[in-house]
């Protein structure tokens, strides 16, 4: 155990490091935006651009909040490794037919560290974390969905630094009765900040998402990922098992090529039961060496109109 916490210092130090220096090295920093929420999607595959309709919406698409004519408040928390996690709130709500509006926050705790000096002593003990906070509107226009947010960021690590970001997307009409689902999504769009006097650039991602609904059970779910790194994709299949009207039972899958490419396990499962208004869902995501991971979303949802 001792160990292993040396080794998760190190990366977290080398984390550290390279937020420092990442203009040198082409990297951007706050990576943590970049971290999928809701168990729901992170269960099948992490492929959420073009189906995410819940409280999960303020991540994956903007256009999607209030999309199935519902209000969501929802918590995410999600247990890396040892005292690492990360956490996620939303509340989404529907304005009116052709209108929605959401918040969201997002927090990373990277664990409590201590700085040692140059004669190995310690100085003094470090809270470091990442929080996010979200504002979004969707509208529907002729069909069309079209969402945007802005994203105030602050950041703990090598310094206190404050950031702006943007989100902007757009999904397309249903398509074949209802079961083709496209959508398009720039997200973390913004200017440079500044890290340890240092000009760093924001995590932008592009996302393009496909939703397919092959039987009335099953949600196939697949989105195309550029970022600064590179060019991923990610799939997921999730089946609905619904008894009674109000309660149902959802098994999931997926896959991706993100953890794949850091020589991490790409797989992913998961599970969710809903039960009147209340939904919970768990995803499972093996991270190689460094061992698993776990996610749990809450979710209670109703209507207003």
């Amino acid at each position: 155990m001792f160990k292993r916490k040396i080794l998760l210092s190190l990366i977290i130090a080398s984390l550290t490091a390279s937020a420092a220096h990442a203009a040198s090295s082409g990297n951007s920093v706050l990576a943590f935006l970049q971290l999928p929420v809701g168990a729901r999607y992170i269960g099948a595959g992490s492929a959420g651009a073009a189906i995410a309709g819940d409280g999960a919406a303020m991540y994956w698409n903007p256009s999607l909040i209030g999309k199935d004519g519902k209000n969501y408040i929802e918590f995410m928390h999600s247990v890396y490794l040892e005292d690492m996690f990360y956490d996620y709130a939303a509340f989404t709500y529907k304005l009116s037919a052709n209108n929605a509006i959401g918040v969201s926050v997002q927090y990373f705790h990277f664990g409590n560290f201590s700085y040692i000096d140059d004669s190995g002593n310690k100085t003094d003990d470090a809270n470091l974390y990442d929080v996010a906070l979200t504002l979004g509107y969707a509208k529907k226009i002729l069909g069309f969905g079209i969402g945007a947010s802005a994203r105030v960021i602050r950041s703990k690590i090598v310094n206190d630094v404050n950031a702006l970001a943007f989100d902007a997307a757009i999904s397309a009409p249903e398509l074949f009765d209802n079961k083709l689902l496209l959508a398009a999504v720039v997200s973390n769009a913004g200017f440079e900040i500044k890290y340890d006097a240092q000009a760093e650039r924001l995590p932008t991602e592009f996302r393009f998402g496909f939703g397919y609904r092959i039987a009335k059970s099953f949600l196939l779910s697949a989105d195309a990922i550029l970022n600064a790194d590179g060019a991923y994709a990610a799939a997921g299949l999730e089946y609905e098992l619904r008894f009674l009207q109000t309660s149902a039972l959802f098994l999931r899958a997926g896959y991706t090529t993100i953890y794949d490419a850091q020589d991490l396990k790409g797989f992913s499962a998961g599970f969710g039961l809903e039960y009147n208004s209340f939904l919970i869902n768990y995803a499972f995501v093996p991270m190689g060496d460094l061992g698993n991971t776990h996610r749990l979303s809450l979710s209670y949802f109703w209507k207003t109109l």
